[in-house]
């Protein structure tokens, strides 16, 4: 039989390689907050967290949806950006950029309206850790420039049919949060030694009464001694007699 050709056999090895699962996801930012500037000097971001169980997911992030208004003289493009770290008082210093998007001035209108911001490419899957996202935008914010937010710091997310996801998955982090904690071992339990037992002394033992002798015993030792002072008696009395 002939060899299969290497490719051949590749081929049909990749087919059996098991599939990457991977979701594409939706971030809805801040719909319901107030009213907030977006210009040089007010920079908006968002944090969140990906834990284990959405790294297993796959989630990409794919589009983003704010609702945004462009202000009279707004002239420069709104920047949307997902970053690798937390953003921390509008600063991104020490993180790496993932992906970023321009929209320009011209494509928004001055009305309040929710929009899509899409990455293109998009961003690779999320590993577990912290993510930041930003909107920022270089006009001056003077003569009615910059932009207008619908502002929280909230981060919601959703497959690309707009159903939630679980929030096991990911969590938002807020607007200024400690760095990412490294989750820390519960401490190893020390057993608690058991308590030594002291050794009760055993009771110290009651002499009991002196043995009383026997009638029998008496009786002898009265004979013995009557005898005793019999034969000295008649010894010395026959000693004298000789004399």
């Amino acid at each position: 039989m002939k060899p299969i050709p290497f490719l051949t056999a590749l081929l049909i090895g990749l087919l059996f390689l098991p599939r990457v699962k991977a979701l594409d996801v939706n971030v809805n930012l801040g719909q319901s907050g107030a009213n907030s500037g977006l210009d040089a000097s007010n920079p908006r971001w968002w944090n969140f967290t990906i834990s284990n169980a959405g790294a297993a997911a796959g989630l990409i992030v794919v589009t983003g949806n704010i609702t945004i208004k462009k202000n009279q003289s707004a002239t420069n493009p709104v920047v949307f950006s997902l970053w690798s770290g937390f953003t921390i008082n509008g600063s991104t210093a020490g993180n790496t950029l993932l992906a970023t998007m321009n929209m320009t001035a011209a494509s928004l209108t001055q009305q309040f309206t929710p929009t899509i911001f899409s990455f293109n490419p998009v961003s690779s899957q999320l590993g577990v850790g912290a993510y930041s996202l930003t909107l920022t935008n270089t006009d001056s914010g003077a003569s009615n420039t910059g932009y207008g937010l619908k502002y929280n710091d909230i981060v919601v997310m959703t497959d690309t049919s707009g159903t939630a996801l679980s929030t096991s998955l990911y969590a938002s982090a807020g607007a200024n949060p400690t760095p990412y904690p490294t989750p820390t071992p519960a401490p190893t339990a020390t057993p608690t030694p058991a308590p030594t037992a002291t050794p009760t002394p055993a009771p110290t033992a009651t002499p009991g009464p002196t043995p009383v002798p026997e009638p029998s015993q008496v009786a002898a030792s009265l004979l013995l001694i009557a005898g005793m002072t019999l034969y000295c008696f008649l010894r010395r009395k026959k000693q004298s007699s000789a004399a």
